[in-house]
């Protein structure tokens, strides 16, 4: 069984979304490759406006996961290889301080896996291979490579996690972190 790593509001004094960074070459960490050349280090600014607590899954407007490393540690200590890890620095421009406790994690892996014969979906018109809407996704588990984390094929922004890497980061008491079960997962 697989589930879909979402983020999940945890505190009613929670940090919004931070701002995407200027990077000097667009770069994307939602397509499952792995970078030759990674940048050293992703710098987020904290606006004042955006104060509040971190969670140990944080909301940003780059493309990819930025966690804490209790959760890389997490993920560390489970055994998973497919993730390759950024340094993050987050500018805390209220208090002048730097948090480097963060990373993006680089999700190495995308699994072209869905059962088309169960799943309801809506592909988009000008890339019929892409969905632009789930309204049933339905995951055939022969075709997951057997990767405990991956990317979905069609919906690359989507990441989907193994029932035994779930047990493993539900026990952990991570943040800001859900876990939807796949099969008959809408957006």
């Amino acid at each position: 069984m697989y589930f879909v790593l979402q983020y999940k509001s945890f505190s009613v004094r929670e940090a919004r979304s931070l701002q995407r960074p200027e990077m000097q070459k667009q770069t994307n960490f939602d397509e499952g490759i792995q970078f030759s050349n990674p940048p050293e280090s992703i710098d987020f600014t904290m606006r004042p406006e955006d104060q509040g607590e971190l969670g140990d899954f944080v909301i940003t407007g780059l493309p990819g996961l930025v966690i804490s490393k209790k959760f890389k540690d997490t993920l560390d200590a489970a055994g998973i290889k497919n993730i390759q890890y950024i340094p993050v620095r987050i500018y805390d421009s209220q208090h002048k301080s730097y948090r480097t406790d963060f990373f993006v994690a680089n999700i190495i892996g995308v699994a072209d896996c869905i059962d088309f014969s169960r799943s309801k979906l809506t592909m988009r018109a000008a890339f019929p291979d892409k969905i632009r809407e789930i309204h049933s996704l339905h995951i055939d588990e022969s075709k997951t490579n057997d990767l405990p984390i991956f990317r979905l094929q069609r919906r690359i922004t989507l990441v989907l996690i193994s029932d035994s890497l779930r047990q493993i980061l539900e026990s952990s008491d991570l943040q800001g972190v859900e876990f939807t079960p796949a099969d008959g997962y809408s957006t």
